[in-house]
């Protein structure tokens, strides 16, 4: 059995979308505990006010709603005038629905998809472009 490749968070720059929940919080406060600087964002900034709150500085916040791609590009810029580059993104908003697929409706099953899958290609598209700008690459989770 071979061991998983990990990595040094300490020093480097992070973000993450859908930072109000509970996965994303949970993702935020993992990464400043090993050592990194955060920029987290989430459709309902005031949400985010908490993290900053008890991190301070180490965590920048960004409002948007993440199936618009100027959201992923504000996300990637505050990431770079804040602590100077981005070397990692977790794609984790996401929008889910109990029940069987004829229990929701176009509109619902639509917003599930771009929120779900439209909202990580900005995402990664905006940090890829960044990524190659810098020259040293970096990390996506999704």
């Amino acid at each position: 059995m071979t061991t998983p490749e990990t990595r040094d968070l300490t020093g480097t720059v992070v973000a993450v979308t859908g930072a109000a929940g509970g996965i994303g919080g949970a993702t935020v406060r993992l990464a400043l505990a090993a050592g990194a600087r955060v920029v987290a964002a989430d459709l309902r900034a005031d949400a985010l006010a908490p993290l900053v709150e008890e991190f301070g500085d180490r965590v920048r916040t960004v409002g948007g709603d993440v199936r618009e791609e100027a959201t992923a590009d504000a996300l990637v810029a505050a990431a770079v005038e804040s602590h100077g580059r981005i070397d990692s993104v977790v794609a984790n908003a996401a929008v889910g629905y109990y029940g069987g697929i004829l229990d929701q409706s176009a509109d619902e099953v639509r917003r599930m998809v771009d929120v779900n899958v439209t909202g990580t290609v900005w995402l990664v598209r905006a940090a890829v472009r960044r990524f190659r700008e810098q020259g040293d690459g970096g990390d996506v989770v999704v």
